[in-house]
This record gives structure tokens, C-alpha cells and sequence, in this order.
């Protein structure tokens, strides 16, 4: 099952990635391997037999021992809930805003630095398909290595080049005026601008960083402007859940409602009625900062 073609593949196969859901807060991605040691994933609904699950089609409800799973058809986003971490990794309220200010779209040409756990990686492969293209580079022999190994389960292996570079030192390797976008996710992001620069094309490209502290996002933002780009903005994400409560409220009755009575000869001995309706509560309490989002063109 490739992450790009899940509407001409609607049941499940050898050598698919399949995710398992088991309720709102657990899911599961298991690799259908007849060959692996592992046969049997066991979850708290009972075990699931790898083996049975192949010719179900995706979405079928599987009854275990004390309850049900569901079959699910991988993506980018539950690929990011459930992958195994290699490194802290970017969740979908950053990995949107990334999408959306790199301007990427179908045919877009992407450098991404570093790789880290692949989960940048899957959301931009899906934008930039089928014509694009998105080169990664990380300086961890090992993260690269399974990088590879995933790119290639998940069918992406015509969208995705992984490489093993320190682009601190090295750059984009032949990478000059060719691409259309490169995202930093790096310590020190500045040391990586002057070879962003000469990796991205000229006329608005784009480039992006993600940083957790403010002295980076300014050292880079330093950096950006030496470099000659323009339109810098620097944002953060930061969610908010509003929690919904029934509440109630007393509400003024007109004088000539309160003459009428209440159910029969029973008036109100007050000018105020009691409603209750649903409503939305600001929290207190806003959940942490992740990071800076910093993006700026080239002309």
C-alpha cells in the first residue's frame, strides 16, 4: 500500500502498511511481513493476526476478544501518530502552516534538512506528488538508513531521495538553482542559509525554519536578511480546545409574560426564568509552546 495510491488499492496485501485503530487515543501502523518474526500484534481489544488481515478490505471492522479494531488505509497523518521516533518530530498544526507558507503544490521540487523521523517528510512527498519531487538530507547514518527503508514500504521511493549529508558543511550537494522550496529543522538553521540560497531558484522561492528557541529564530533571522531575503515572518502554533458545557442563566420576562402565568394559574415570583443552552469555554490554561515557524522569499 503506497501513502499515494490508497483509491486503486482497497484491500489489504503482503508488503502493505496497514494502521490499526483501536480507539481515539491508540492506533497502531504494522508493517504485513509473512517472512517477520512477528505475526501477531497484541492490543488491549485482544490479539490481531497479521496474516488474517490480508484481503480485508480497509475500513472493515475486525471483532477481537473483547471488542473491535479497524482497519485504516495509511496517511501522512496517522503515519505522524503512530511512527516509531528517531527524533522530537513536527505534529500537523506546524506541518500545515509549513505546506501552506512554503507554497508547495503538485510538481513542486522540496529540500528538507533534517530528516529526523520522517514526518515532515510523508506530508510533503503527498503535496508534491506526482511531479515533484522531495530531497532530504540528515547526517545520522542510522536515521537515514531506516528513512530509506520506510520511503520504500510506504511506495515513495519515486517521490523521496534520502541522503546522508551534513549540509552544515556540505550543502545541497548538485542542488544549485533547482529547488522550489527548502525547510530547516535544524540547530543551528543559520549555518545551513548561504547553501539554501544557492540550492533554491531565484524569482520566490521559498525557504522555512523551525526552531524551539527565540535566540535561533533570531540568529537566523539575522542570517536571512545578510542573505539577501525578503518578506521574513515569523509565527507560532499554538492550539486552543474550547471545552463545550451546558450552562445556565436567568432570563428577564416581559411584564405582560408574567401576567399571563405559568403553566395555568402558577406565576413567577420573580421578573427571571431559568434557560439552559450549550456554549464553548475558553480554558484557563493554553497547552505549551512547540516552536517558531520562520519563512522568508528569494528573489
Amino acid at each position: 500500500m503506497s501513502f499515494l495510491t490508497s483509491s486503486n488499492h482497497p484491500t489489504v496485501a503482503e508488503g502493505d502498511t496497514v494502521m490499526i485503530y483501536i480507539d481515539y487515543s491508540t492506533i497502531l501502523a504494522a508493517q504485513i511481513d509473512l517472512s517477520a518474526k512477528q505475526s501477531v500484534i497484541h492490543t488491549k481489544k485482544g490479539p490481531v493476526s497479521l496474516k488474517n488481515l490480508i484481503g480485508h478490505r480497509y475500513g472493515t471492522k475486525l471483532t477481537c476478544k473483547s471488542g473491535y479494531v479497524q482497519i485504516l488505509q495509511p496517511t501522512p497523518e496517522l503515519w505522524t501518530k503512530t511512527l516509531p521516533f528517531r527524533t522530537q518530530i513536527l505534529y500537523l498544526p506546524d506541518i500545515s502552516m509549513i505546506v501552506m507558507h512554503l507554497d508547495l503544490k503538485p510538481g513542486s521540487l522540496v529540500g528538507e534538512s533534517g530528516t529526523g523521523s520522517g514526518s515532515l517528510s510523508h506530508a510533503i512527498a503527498r503535496t508534491v506528488a506526482p511531479s515533484g519531487h522531495l530531497y532530504t538530507f540528515d547526517y545520522h547514518d542510522v536515521r537515514v538508513q531506516q528513512a530509506r527503508k520506510e520511503v520504500i514500504q510506504h511506495g515513495l521511493e519515486d517521490i523521496i531521495t534520502v541522503q546522508l549529508a551534513d549540509v552544515y558543511e556540505n550543502g545541497y550537494g548538485t542542488l544549485e538553482n533547482h529547488l522550489d522550496a527548502v525547510m530547516l529543522d535544524l540547530p543551528m538553521p543559520w549555518l545551513a542559509i548561504p547553501h539554501a540560497k544557492k540550492a533554491l531558484k531565484k524569482g520566490g522561492s521559498r525557504v522555512g525554519s523551525f526552531s524551539p528557541c527565540i535566540e535561533q529564530v533570531q540568529r537566523t533571522c539575522e542570517e536571512l536578511k545578510k542573505h539577501g531575503f525578503s518578506d521574513l515572518v515569523t509565527l507560532e502554533c499554538l492550539m486552543r480546545p474550547l471545552e463545550v458545557k451546558v450552562m445556565n442563566m436567568n432570563s428577564w420576562q416581559p411584564p405582560e409574560v408574567r401576567a399571563a402565568g405559568v403553566d395555568g394559574d402558577r406565576r413567577p415570583k420573580t421578573p427571571f426564568s431559568q434557560i439552559s443552552f450549550s456554549t464553548a469555554i475558553i480554558p484557563k490554561e493554553v497547552p505549551g509552546h512547540s516552536g517558531f515557524l520562520t519563512f522568508a522569499s528569494l528573489f
